[in-house]
């Protein structure tokens, strides 16, 4: 599981007390929160990555340290299972990778997280276990739903049902 937030908006909050409101009125920390939550409640195992973007918006490494420090304390009072799940950069002791989405693939960050997803998923057995056809066609359809063609698309053909 890979858990997005905004560093910048991260910081702010727990720098200066400053709320960014954004679609939904809802605080970058406040998101961030209902995401772990979603993660945690879908599944009890497996590895989970936490990537703040934004991260040219926060050039500290103080003000990174900080919002490193306050989400593990934050994580520890709500006991989350998800710290001991956490897959943390190999380098710079953060609890999550810090992106800088204006450098693409060229960002440090990018690439510790690129290189870190390969040998998650290389080493996570859930990753290597076969997937049951019918399950597959369950998401086809699922996806279908949720995500119809839009005008000029062309629509997903629909699996059959299995005669018995």
């Amino acid at each position: 599981i890979v858990i997005f937030a905004k560093l910048d908006e991260l910081c702010d909050e727990f720098k200066y007390g400053k709320t960014t409101q954004g679609d939904n009125d809802i605080s970058a920390l406040q998101e961030l929160t209902i995401w772990v939550d979603a993660a945690t409640s879908a599944t009890t195992d497996g590895p989970v990555l936490l990537v703040l973007t934004h991260a040219d918006q926060v050039p500290s490494a103080a003000d990174r340290t900080l919002v490193s420090e306050q989400l593990d304390e934050l994580l520890q009072q709500r006991g989350d299972q998800v710290l001991q799940r956490l897959v943390k950069p190999s380098t710079g002791g953060l609890l999550y990778f810090a992106v800088d989405n204006t450098q693409s693939v060229a960002d440090p960050g990018v690439q510790a997280l690129r290189t870190t997803l390969q040998h998650t998923a290389e080493n996570c057995k859930s990753v290597k276990q076969l997937v049951p056809l019918p399950l597959r066609l369950l998401q086809d359809v699922v996806n279908s739903v949720s995500h119809p063609p839009q005008h000029g698309e062309q629509q997903r053909p629909q699996p059959q049902q299995q005669q018995q």
